[in-house]
């Protein structure tokens, strides 16, 4: 399948209050290698609870046939930056993160837990039932694929039909929903994280730069 490259631009709330935006860079390298490069712009308000820059970059690389998650590195904090790595060993079925291991299983879907893009690209299995562990630079959990639903969405970006793609969180009740975009390319106009505390994170899409 074609790899689009395009940047997108969210406005990113916390229980109906601005926090800042994201933008997300999607972009195809040598050897159909695909980067995903995600930047926070926090407000004044997501500074009162901390420094909130956050830089994520997220790299798959072609095995064969398959688009894998490889390498996830994250870049926290603006005046003193932390940076932790998480590395998927597909051989050895470990992930990799911090000195620790994780052991995962060789049938394992492994996804980002930010920014899903093998999920948003229809590169794994989406049925209702099936499950994917996401994961980022310091953990990882696995989700159980819910129905899909037809939904329009309006937002800053424009009026969009949309398939509504959920994931419930195994033994816990956080879930993440993704409004897909029915035409190419398949673009996510929102995305909100249900927490188990009942509080939400919304983002929504901006504008698009292809």
């Amino acid at each position: 399948q074609d790899i689009p490259s395009y940047t997108l631009r969210y406005a990113v709330s916390f229980q109906d209050n601005s926090l800042g935006e994201i933008e997300i860079a999607i972009s195809k390298q040598d050897h159909g290698n695909v980067v995903v490069r995600g930047e926070t712009f926090p407000n004044a308000l997501a500074n009162m609870f901390g420094d909130g820059k956050v830089i994520e970059t997220v790299e798959y690389t072609e095995h064969g046939s398959v688009l894998r998650l490889d390498r996830l590195t994250e870049e926290k904090g603006r005046k003193n930056p932390v940076t932790r790595k998480m590395r998927v060993d597909h051989r050895n079925e470990r992930l990799l993160t911090d000195g620790e291991q994780i052991v995962i299983n060789s049938k394992d879907q492994i996804d980002a837990y930010s920014f899903p893009l093998l999920s948003i690209l229809g590169l794994s299995d989406n049925r209702t039932g099936k499950e994917v562990k996401l994961v980022s630079a310091s953990r990882a959990h696995r989700y159980r694929n819910l129905p899909s639903i037809h939904e329009t969405i309006s937002n800053r970006a424009g009026s969009f039909k949309t398939l509504k793609q959920s994931k419930t969180r195994l033994n816990n009740s956080r879930t993440i929903e993704l409004w897909l975009t029915e035409s190419n390319p398949v673009i996510p106009v929102q995305i909100k994280v249900n927490r188990d505390d009942g509080q939400q994170i919304l983002i929504s899409l901006i504008r698009i730069q292809e």
